[in-house]
């Protein structure tokens, strides 16, 4: 069985992460983590008002960030011995990025967080989760943040 978790370092990536440890998955099973880094929209190449060591600052930052997220999430997996766990980092658009490392890993379950974003949020900001429902060639496990009352 192979795993890939999109993994941005929010509380409901974490959850995604707390759910799949939730199941007995087949022995030899293979958990693939995998984050996106995002340009700030202001900072997307081309960048000619913004001097280049700024810029190299900040992606140094961004990827600094995702790395130990990675690692952290990556950790709690690796303490289950009956899986395996990989990593990886990858930039651009979350939504084509997650996509194209579903391509080329090949897993036969995707899990995700959802931050539940409805109406004009969606609308502009788009919605990573619905984009793997729809394009995956897989199975996708959607992980909701709980209710509110």
């Amino acid at each position: 069985m192979r795993i890939l978790i999109a993994h941005d370092g929010s509380p409901l990536a974490d959850a995604a992460v707390k759910e799949t440890l939730k199941t007995t998955w087949p022995a030899g099973t293979e958990v693939h983590l995998v984050t996106v880094v995002e340009w700030p929209v202001a900072f997307e190449p081309p960048y000619p008002d913004y001097p280049g060591p700024a810029i190299d600052k900040i992606h140094e930052i961004l990827v600094d960030k995702a790395k130990r997220t990675l690692a952290s999430a990556a950790e709690s997996i690796a303490a289950r011995r009956d899986l395996k766990v990989t990593t990886a980092l990858r930039e651009g658009s979350p939504k084509h990025a997650l996509l194209d490392a579903i391509e080329a890993w090949k897993p036969d379950l995707v899990v995700a967080g959802s931050t539940g974003k409805t109406g004009l949020k969606r609308l502009f900001l788009g919605s990573v989760c619905h984009a793997l429902v729809t394009y995956a060639p897989c199975n996708v496990l959607v992980v909701k943040p709980p209710l509110q009352h």
